[in-house]
């Protein structure tokens, strides 16, 4: 089964991903209650489509599972992942539809043999560094070998295809290839795997229980089993963003709990399973959101010499396929909340061929 899905970033909310939408995405459901500023009235989904920016206040947002260790390299997806994110960028990043956007690279040139990045100027780290191509050294070095408690299995999703980086310049840097790799970007975009943090960071802090990035909070506290505390960082290289004065990521590992806390407004969102947001529908002062993700659920064949019985036989491979009936199990095992989908899961736009591939 395939879980690992690059998440959608927002440009105008509270961070790069509305943390309610990737609810949906991580757990069945997502609730929201009151809105995204704290203490108004349950928000219409009107205004979750087209939300209004208010500035200030702070986010408490309930978690399914403890972060355990907020390391930036070789962490395991989930819960480390949500507990550091907001404090993170990286040389890319995708928008709201999955493009690839520029992010502390404002360019890039590719190469036969790699790919030429040139960095935003006076981009500051939490810590009041300045970024340079060093950074950005030193933090592809720790993606492709991080140290404890990095696991080298994890860091496996670091693309083979990388080399190293070297600095051209104090703001250029070139990262090496073994060959063309059309992942890259994509690679950096998405970010879990592969964020930016200021050269020597693993000798300077413990980075299990602390972050230091260019991203659009500062963690000021992280409490395992219990919660992760952001502030605003007033000099995230984004004018006027971010728009929030503060989160907390509150660690609620009881479902029920959730739900008692959403209820009685101790905390503003949750992931949900299913069948309780649903339960949930008829609650006027809370929402249920939706959405769908990247993530997908696959039967896999293997063709594998000696190994492929039954599966060699092309005709099975076509019962089994016309056998399964995927509504019922729509229905049934995931309560109607997903859909159809093939390789490329929905929510994806069109990729147009270029010019020169539509000559051939």
């Amino acid at each position: 089964m395939a879980d690992e899905t690059p998440d959608t970033r927002e440009e105008n909310g509270l961070s790069r991903g509305d943390l309610l939408a990737k609810a949906g995405a991580i757990g069945a459901g997502a609730i929201a209650a009151g809105s995204l500023a704290g203490g108004a009235a349950a928000a219409s989904k009107a205004s979750f489509a087209t939300p209004k920016i208010r500035r200030g206040g702070r986010l408490v947002f309930g978690l399914e599972s403890d972060p355990v260790a907020v390391a930036p390299y070789g962490m395991a997806p989930g819960a480390a992942h949500w507990g550091k994110e907001q404090t993170y960028d990286s040389l890319t990043e995708f928008d709201k539809g999955l493009n690839i956007k520029p992010a502390l690279a404002q360019s890039w040139k590719v190469e036969k043999t790699g790919i030429v990045f040139n960095l935003r100027k006076g981009v500051k780290f939490h810590n009041g560094k300045e970024l340079t191509a060093d950074d950005v050294v030193y933090s592809v070095k720790m993606m492709q070998n991080p140290p404890p408690p990095g696991s080298a299995a994890v860091a496996a999703n670091v693309p083979s295809t990388i080399i190293d980086a070297q600095a051209v310049s104090k703001y250029v840097v070139r990262l090496r290839l073994k060959a063309p790799d059309a992942r890259i970007l994509g690679f950096f975009a998405w970010q879990r795997y592969g964020p930016i943090v200021p050269a020597g960071l693993y000798d300077q802090i413990n980075v299990s229980r602390n972050a230091i990035g260019t991203g659009p909070y500062r963690m000021v506290g992280f409490n395992p089993l219990d919660r992760v505390e952001l502030v605003r960082n007033d000099n995230f290289w984004k004018p006027g963003q971010p728009y929030m004065d503060a989160i907390t990521l509150k660690v609620l590992t009881d479902e029920q709990a959730r739900v008692a806390a959403l209820r009685a407004g101790a905390i503003d969102g949750a992931t949900l399973s299913v069948d309780v947001a649903r339960s949930l529908r008829g609650d006027s002062n809370l929402q249920v959101l939706s959405n769908l993700n990247a993530a997908f659920r696959e039967l896999q064949m293997t063709l594998k010499p000696g190994r492929n019985e039954p599966w060699a036989d092309k005709r099975v491979r076509l019962a089994v396929n016309f056998a399964i009936n995927r509504q019922q199990i729509i229905q049934n095992v995931y309560s109607g909340e997903a859909a159809y989908t093939s390789y490329v899961p929905p929510g994806y736009g069109p990729w147009p061929l270029t010019e020169a591939d539509l000559k051939r």
